[in-house]
């Protein structure tokens, strides 16, 4: 997408800001990223034939400590950039949705024994949250009722305002045999199992309510990536679902899906 490149080009010293960001240089810059949802990484990042990613990367270091990630602050945003450095220097690739990547990663959840530069994740400020979602809503609704022109939301929020009219783009090659999504490349080893483990998780929970099987919903609760205690795991569900129980369907609460 043309506005994250621009982005990166400019943490790589390409331009010095985003408004400075040509079709030439987006043809010169060879930007690749991949992976799943909220877990996506930087896999090549080469500008005239150069590989700009560790440009990228100390650009991310030195801001460490001091970042606003889309107008959040909090837990949701700090030291984003220092765990972006971290996860680079291990995987040599650069995560590029960080305040959602911390999350699906063991490192930053409080369990080591030893003292850790970067300290464990704190919970989301929650009264805040439902406000600011709340407020994200009602200009969601606006939009679609028609209250607010829908010509207005690239120009408000840009592509991304976590709803159904994310765009997300492909590179393809077109021509009269039709279109062909270009080859991102290999996901690297270390990083392809945690994809296939999120992916894992996400499937089995899809199969879980299409099934309307209360076996593969935990099994789904068990294979999640942060998930490191069995009865843990058994009693958020149960409370879930009692909590939940206006919500889920009747059939979930019956026979072999009894949960308590």
């Amino acid at each position: 997408m043309p506005h994250k490149k621009a982005y990166y080009a400019v943490r790589a010293g390409i331009i010095q800001e985003t408004g400075e960001f040509t079709n030439e240089i987006d043809r010169k810059f060879d930007f690749r990223i991949a992976g799943v949802n909220h877990f996506t990484w930087l896999l090549k990042a080469d500008f005239e034939g150069e590989n700009v990613m560790p440009l990228i990367a100390e650009a991310m270091r030195k801001m460490a400590g001091d970042e606003n990630n889309g107008g959040d602050r909090g837990a949701k945003a700090i030291f984003n950039d220092a765990i972006t450095y971290e996860l680079y220097d291990i995987f040599g690739i650069i995560p590029t949705c960080t305040a959602h990547t911390k999350e699906y990663v063991r490192y930053w959840q409080g369990l080591g024994k030893t003292t850790d530069p970067i300290p464990p994740l704190s919970i989301w400020e929650t009264e805040d949250r439902y406000q600011r979602h709340d407020e994200m809503w009602r200009q969601v609704d606006d939009f679609l009722a028609g209250n607010v022109p829908i010509a207005d939301y690239m120009r408000t929020f840009g592509p991304d305002h976590a709803t159904d009219i994310i765009e997300n783009m492909l590179l393809c090659d077109v021509d009269m045999d039709g279109v062909k999504p270009v080859h991102v490349g290999e996901m690297p080893r270390g990083i392809r199992g945690m994809q296939e483990l999120v992916l894992d998780t996400h499937e089995l929970t899809v199969e879980a309510v299409m099934e309307q099987s209360y076996e593969k919903l935990r099994r789904a609760m068990l294979t999640d990536p942060l998930v490191n205690s069995i009865s843990d795991a058994d009693k958020i569900i149960h409370e879930l679902l009692e909590l939940e129980r206006d919500m889920i369907p009747d059939v979930w609460y019956k026979d072999r899906l009894q949960y308590s």
